[in-house]
């Protein structure tokens, strides 16, 4: 989750040209990296390809190499990002994201890409994206490659990926996403209009979406997108998005959604979760979406939706995933982040865990190395204010993998 989201691609701004083809991109370190002797330099070699470049004392240590895909002029192709592994004290320190946000800059603000791409890449690399995309208002979809059985932090376990390197609408956090009215009544039932939130050119083409809700407290409520073209023995209903709140730990379940064949690809899921958000948030004083295993279609809405708004979405493949049935491929692990762009929810502790599948419920420091658990809460504080907080997620990963964090080196 970025505490700084105005920092979209283009407020980079292009590193000082220092000689006919290199730029110093200094400035995009933190004051630490810099006091500790690091620099960072972009250097273009040819029209096609470039290197940029992490320093430490004068020594290079760092390289990522992309160049011009073969999709177009416009898409920028990583090649290899690497810190030396044979100097671990430059890893853990987030460096990684400087040259990935140096080049995407150059790339971006000065050559003029407008995507970028890459090949077969690691879960760990995938998180990596994930959170440029999350901190810039980038639209990384992270998608399972089929690989399962490849050894090591580079498992090749995720798809080849392209996404735009143009900002998002950032501004729009669920918070400023207004709830809908009650319009209507149907038996037990309170209807809310959520048109408001359907793009217009889904309000064109003759959808509707509205929210059911039973007027006794049941703790569920009932996103639907109806279409003239679905028949009314099925009430025109196009696509659904069931879920739970709780008061308790003010978060929102998603049990079941769905959208027609017929009417899949148009961005309906999209705007269902948003709804079922912007009326968890409002309505119910919600702020943290929870929930169980689910599909590979079902993280890249997540993704999709967590990326627009600001959000926290971090996807983690499920090690128990069943064979496929039809779209539901139970490829990923359950979720937890907040609704809110600028904080966790207080209450994270009191539902970190509790998630089906969550292996730190109940586990006390000491079953976890000292030195793992320590590094791990330090990384985390890059998400957090609250070391409690960050201590609780870090003990999470390290009770899916004791060595989470040792592998997360490898790729920063």
């Amino acid at each position: 989750m970025s505490d700084d989201l105005d920092k979209t691609i283009e407020k980079l701004g292009v590193g000082k040209q220092e000689a006919p083809h290199r730029f110093n991109y200094d400035h995009l370190l933190d004051p630490q990296h810099i006091a500790q002797g690091y620099s960072l330099r972009v250097t273009v070699p040819s029209e096609d390809d470039y290197v940029t470049h992490l320093y430490h004392n004068g020594q290079k240590v760092g390289k990522l190499e992309s160049g011009r895909s073969p999709r177009g002029h416009e898409t920028l192709m990583i090649n290899d990002a690497t810190i030396k592994p044979s100097e671990p004290d430059h890893r853990g320190k987030g460096l990684g994201v400087k040259m990935y946000e140096a080049t995407y800059a150059h790339a971006k603000n000065k050559l003029g890409y407008t995507h970028v791409s890459g090949h077969l890449h690691s879960t760990l690399a995938s998180r990596v994206h994930s959170s440029l995309a999350q901190k810039h208002g980038l639209m990384y979809e992270p998608e399972p490659s089929g690989i399962s059985n490849a050894p090591g932090p580079y498992d090749n376990r995720m798809a080849p990926y392209r996404y735009e390197l143009n900002e998002q609408d950032l501004t729009k956090a669920i918070k400023n996403l207004q709830p809908g009215k009650i319009t209507s009544e149907t038996g037990d039932s309170h209807i809310w209009d959520y048109n408001h939130l359907l793009p217009p050119h889904l309000k064109q083409a003759g959808y509707s979406m509205h929210i059911e809700e039973p007027k006794m407290e049941g703790g569920e409520y009932t996103v639907e997108v109806k279409h003239p073209s679905m028949s009314p023995a099925v009430d025109h209903i196009a696509g659904r998005l069931n879920l739970t709140h709780d008061a308790n730990s003010r978060s929102i379940t998603p049990e079941i959604a769905d959208v027609h064949d017929a009417h899949r690809g148009a961005g309906l899921g999209t705007s269902m979760y948003e709804a079922a958000m912007a009326h968890g948030y409002h309505i119910h004083d919600a702020r943290v979406v929870a929930g169980d295993k689910h599909s590979s279609s079902a993280s890249a809405v997540h993704a999709k939706v967590s990326q627009k708004h600001g959000m926290g979405y971090q996807p983690k493949l499920n090690p128990k995933a069943p064979p496929k049935v039809g779209d539901y491929d139970a490829k990923y692990a359950p979720y937890s982040y907040a609704m809110k762009s600028d904080e966790f929810c207080k209450t994270f502790n009191d539902w970190l865990g509790k998630l089906e599948g969550g292996r730190a419920e109940g586990m006390p420091d000491k079953e976890f190395d000292s030195g793992q658990l320590e590094e791990g809460t330090q990384h985390e504080m890059e998400h957090t204010n609250d070391p409690k907080i960050a201590r609780g997620i870090s003990k999470d990963h390290l009770a899916e993998d004791p060595k989470y964090y040792t592998k997360l080196k490898q790729i920063e």
